[in-house]
């Protein structure tokens, strides 16, 4: 008995001690994840900040902007702010829409900006994208860019111009690119010539073409920037100059259907090149709120920060739902991200 009894005590002993050696190992471990604390700093940034808590711009049901309100693309005329979008409703089709704003935040809707009658044959089915800049050659003129559909539920097949002199009334002006292509984002280059970015599909490769302007009217022949192979794909486009280069914000899907922003930025040379802290924003897919998925960027620099206008849906591939949000662009992030990229590059050119 009094061997029985030791042989246990023994035994209990030995558990103990296992016990508290691999409770040290274990909180050594895994400690860090079951004390947080939320007063620690989150382990990234986030690309877009402040965010509204509604959308700027949602949806009117039973009409021709009750499914999608999306693609804004903003401008400041004054103290005025005008924005350009697209929205698809009841009639199953998409078309540009303008509302204005006197603080950037609460728009009041205008209607279409074009009558379909003013438009060629190639764009009666549908109308969208829309981006707009100043005209170079015009003081207080401006120049829209557009994709076009000759049918609803066809191709976009045109990349189309109008101008304005006061950035409501609209004249359509002529085809700036010809054949499929999507969301054109037009920016000035350091020499004052325009430079056109789209999307297209081609051979089962998503890709990003380049063309330049000097009156962003006649466009000379595209050149592809950027590829990806088939099964990833990119869609919408957003850019900004830092550092005197151009850097583009692409919206991106994985082969996982991960949703995510890249950075690519022009060395100089007009060679593209990708961020090492790609992806620069991961979408939480599964957190199905309003605004889960983000894309659509407009980027407007106003009072000393890049506001962004862009489109939220609820999840990936959402059937209606699009709405138009208003965040703030996270400067140092992406500074840093694109300073690191060019200074990486001058460092593998020295070598």
């Amino acid at each position: 008995m009094k061997t029985n009894k030791k042989r246990f005590i023994l035994q209990v002993s030995v558990a103990i001690i296992s016990l508290a050696i691999f409770g040290s190992i274990f909180s050594l471990i895994f400690g860090n994840i079951f004390s947080y604390k939320k007063s620690q700093k989150p382990r990234t940034a986030e690309l877009l900040v402040n965010p509204t808590s509604n959308p700027i711009l949602g949806l009117i049901p039973d009409s021709d902007e009750s499914r999608h309100v999306e693609y804004p693309s903003v401008i400041k005329v004054d103290e005025e702010y005008l924005m350009y979008y697209s929205a698809y409703g009841d009639d199953q089709k998409w078309r540009i829409f303008l509302a204005t704003s006197d603080d950037g935040s609460n728009f009041e809707r205008h209607g279409w900006v074009f009558d379909v009658k003013n438009l060629p044959k190639n764009c009666q089915g549908n109308q969208a994208f829309p981006f707009v800049v100043q005209d170079q050659t015009k003081s207080n003129s401006f120049l829209m860019y557009f994709s076009c559909a000759f049918k609803r539920a066809k191709p976009y097949d045109n990349i189309l111009w109008a101008s304005s002199p006061d950035g409501k009334t609209w004249k359509y002006g002529g085809v700036a690119i010809e054949g499929a292509g999507l969301d054109p984002l037009v920016m000035l280059q350091p020499d004052k010539t325009y430079a056109m970015f789209y999307t297209i599909v081609q051979n089962g490769k998503t890709i990003i073409q380049k063309t330049t302007s000097r009156n962003g009217k006649d466009w000379s022949a595209s050149s592809t920037i950027i590829s990806k192979p088939p099964g990833r794909g990119f869609y919408t486009l957003s850019g900004l100059n830092i550092d005197k280069h151009i850097c583009l914000l692409v919206e991106s899907t994985t082969h996982s259907r991960r949703h995510q922003t890249l950075l690519y930025c022009d060395q100089g040379n007009g060679t593209f090149v990708p961020s090492k802290n790609n992806p620069v924003m991961v979408d939480r897919d599964w957190e199905k709120k309003w605004n889960t998925i983000r894309y659509g960027f407009h980027l407007l620099p106003d009072k000393g920060k890049y506001i962004v206008y862009h489109n939220v849906l609820p999840h990936l591939g959402a059937e209606s739902g699009g709405q138009i949000a208003r965040s703030e662009l996270n400067m140092n992030l992406l500074e840093n991200s694109a300073l690191n990229l060019l200074d990486n590059q001058k460092k593998s050119k020295q070598k």
